[in-house]
């Protein structure tokens, strides 16, 4: 009975991961295709300035599903350490630190998202700068923004390279999501590598899109119930108790 609950709860464990990441999906989404690509306009400044003004609470929404979409990864991180150490502790662990470092790059960069708000405000001190000025700050907070999402793309992206990895080694997902999980590090990684060293070239957007579907796989998979391979959690302690009971 005790060992049918913990399989219990390690699917319910896995289904509220699931939500978890649907709901990062969902604000990761919003906030930088609907929020920011919408207001934002590369290399002009004052068209930029004027779009987060006039829509500031959208604006501003978009920064809090930022932080939202933080705030369910970091127990997501957890989430799946929790479910997957079985396959191998030292892989889930150094697993979840990078992808809680994506975190913390993430994290700093919504600053950036807020300041260029900030910079755009109209409080007395700021009037002594002029608005020219401003708008051209405000640009490149929002590029700081990018830099930081880039940054932090290369941490998740190897992130995912371990959790494919660990899936293929331990058996605990299918070997097809696995596989996903690790050409989907290659996509982010020459996303990222891209635009920090290669600034001049241009790489479109559909270079992301195998991520996406990947991560909706995870999160469906998770959603299923995900380790339907629950009892394999347990086999890497089975072989040693048999050991020690030989022995005896």
């Amino acid at each position: 009975m005790h060992e049918h609950d913990s399989f219990t709860g390690l699917r319910r464990e896995a289904r509220v991961g699931g939500l978890l990441y649907l709901v990062v999906i969902a604000t990761a989404f919003f906030a930088e295709m609907f929020v920011r690509s919408s207001l934002i306009i590369p290399k002009d400044a004052v068209a930029t300035a004027n779009n987060i003004l006039s829509a500031e609470r959208l604006y501003r929404v978009g920064g809090f599903a930022d932080i939202l979409n933080l705030s369910c990864d970091v127990a997501l991180a957890i989430i799946l350490y929790h479910l997957l150490r079985a396959g191998g502790q030292v892989f889930a662990l150094t697993a979840t630190a990078f992808r809680l470092v994506a975190d913390g790059c993430l994290a700093v960069a919504t600053f950036f998202h807020f300041a260029s708000l900030t910079l755009l405000g109209s409080s007395h001190a700021l009037t002594m700068i002029p608005l020219a000025e401003r708008q051209a700050l405000a640009l490149n907070m929002i590029t700081i923004h990018t830099l930081g999402y880039n940054v932090s793309l290369l941490f998740f992206g190897v992130h995912l390279l371990l959790l494919g990895w660990l899936g293929l080694r331990s058996g605990l997902m299918p070997r097809w999501l696995g596989v996903l999980l690790i050409l989907t590090f290659f996509c982010y990684s020459l996303n990222s590598v891209v635009h920090l060293v290669f600034p001049e070239v241009h790489l479109s957007d559909f270079i992301l899109l195998p991520g996406l579907l990947t991560e909706l796989a995870l999160a469906t998979w998770l959603l299923a119930g995900g380790v339907a391979a629950a009892r394999s959690l347990f086999r890497p302690w089975q072989p040693q108790a048999q050991h020690t009971r030989g022995r005896g």
